[in-house]
C-alpha cells in the first residue's frame, strides 16, 4: 500500500509540478555582494569551507544564528569561528546536530571553548555514540540547554518556518549506520526554501516524500553525505532544486553524483572551492562563493 501511495503521489508531481511557490536563485560572480535593499530582513545561510569532506552550516536571520553540524576535531575553531569573528557573532542561539559522527559534531568541541551556545538541538540518544556522549558532555559543562527533538518538533524562530523528518526505522542502537538516521531540516522564509540533508541515503527521502508529499520542494538542497549520496531521480524531481550544495571538494568518486545533478538541470557549488553564502528575502535567492580558499 505504501509504494503505491508514494507511485501515486510520484506520478502527480510529475504530471502538474510542485514549484508554484518557488524563489527563483541567481548565482553570483565570486565574492560579489547579494543585491537586497538595506531595509531587507534576510535569511542568510553559509556552507562553511571546512577544507575537506565535513559539514558546518551556518543560518542567521533576524539577529538569531544557528549552527547545523561543526565538522571534525578542531574544525569549529579552525573554520567555524573565523567566520563567526567575521560576522560580529559571539553568541550561537541554536546548535544542531544532524547524526553524531565525528565530521559532523567533534567540532562543536572546540566552538565551545569559545563560542557561547543557547540551546543544542539532537536526535539521537545521549550515549548513542562516543562522539555523542562527548559533546554532550561539554554541552552541558559550559551551561548549554540539551533538548531532544524528534519529527514532531518545531523549532522555527523569527518568521523562519523549520520542519524536521528522521526516518525512524534506520535510528538503531547501531552507531555506524547512522547515516540514514540524520535528521532531515527543511526551512522556509515566505517562498524561499533550503533542505538540510546531513548523511541521509536514498530510500529516507522515498519515505520523506511518502509522508510529506510536495513539502519536500526546496530551492537549494544540500546533497547528503558531502555528496555522495543523492534521492532517485523520481524524488528529486519533485524536490525540485536548481541549486545544489556539496561539502567537499570535487573529486572522482563524485562523478556520478555530479552528472545526476546535471541531468535534472541543477547547478553545483562545492565548499572546497570556498564558503558558499545563500541569501534569500523571502521571495528570491542569490548564491555564491565567498572567496575565503
Amino acid at each position: 500500500m505504501k509504494k503505491l501511495l508514494l507511485c501515486a503521489l510520484l506520478t502527480l508531481a510529475l504530471l502538474f509540478g510542485c514549484q508554484a511557490f518557488a524563489s527563483p536563485v541567481t548565482q553570483l560572480s565570486d565574492g560579489t555582494k547579494p543585491d537586497f535593499p538595506e531595509s531587507s530582513k534576510l535569511l542568510k545561510v553559509y556552507f562553511i569551507n571546512t577544507h575537506g569532506a565535513s559539514d558546518a552550516i551556518l543560518l542567521t536571520y533576524d539577529g538569531q544564528s544557528m549552527l547545523i553540524d561543526c565538522g571534525d576535531t578542531n574544525y569549529g575553531l579552525m573554520f567555524v569561528k573565523p567566520l563567526l569573528d567575521n560576522l560580529g557573532i559571539d553568541h550561537v542561539d541554536y546548535a544542531f546536530n544532524t547524526h553524531p559522527h565525528d565530521d559532523h559534531i567533534n567540532g562543536f568541541l572546540s566552538l565551545l571553548d569559545h563560542v557561547s551556545i543557547g540551546r543544542f538541538y539532537t536526535a539521537f540518544p545521549f550515549s548513542y555514540s562516543a562522539e555523542q556522549t562527548s559533546v554532550m558532555k561539554a554541552a552541558m559543562a559550559h551551561g548549554v540547554e540539551i533538548v531532544n527533538v524528534d519529527n514532531e518538533s518545531d523549532i522555527s524562530f523569527g518568521e523562519l518556518r523549520i520542519w524536521l523528518y528522521q526516518d525512524a526505522k534506520f535510528l538503531t542502537p547501531v552507531a555506524a549506520k547512522a547515516n540514514s538516521a540524520s535528521m532531515i531540516i527543511h526551512i522556509t522564509l515566505g517562498n524561499s526554501t533550503v533542505m538540510i540533508t546531513g548523511d541521509a541515503e536514498k530510500p529516507v527521502f522515498s519515505d520523506m516524500y511518502a509522508e510529506k508529499g510536495d513539502a519536500i520542494q526546496a530551492d537549494i538542497i544540500k546533497i547528503p553525505h558531502h555528496g555522495y549520496n543523492t534521492p532517485s531521480y523520481e524524488v528529486f524531481k519533485v524536490i525540485g532544486s536548481k541549486f545544489a550544495v556539496i561539502t567537499n571538494y570535487y573529486n572522482e568518486r563524485l562523478a556520478d553524483s555530479s552528472q545526476f545533478l546535471r541531468n535534472n538541470a541543477c547547478q553545483i557549488l562545492y565548499t572546497g572551492r570556498g564558503t558558499v553564502e545563500a541569501v534569500t528575502d523571502g521571495t528570491r535567492w542569490t548564491i555564491g562563493q565567498l572567496t575565503d580558499r
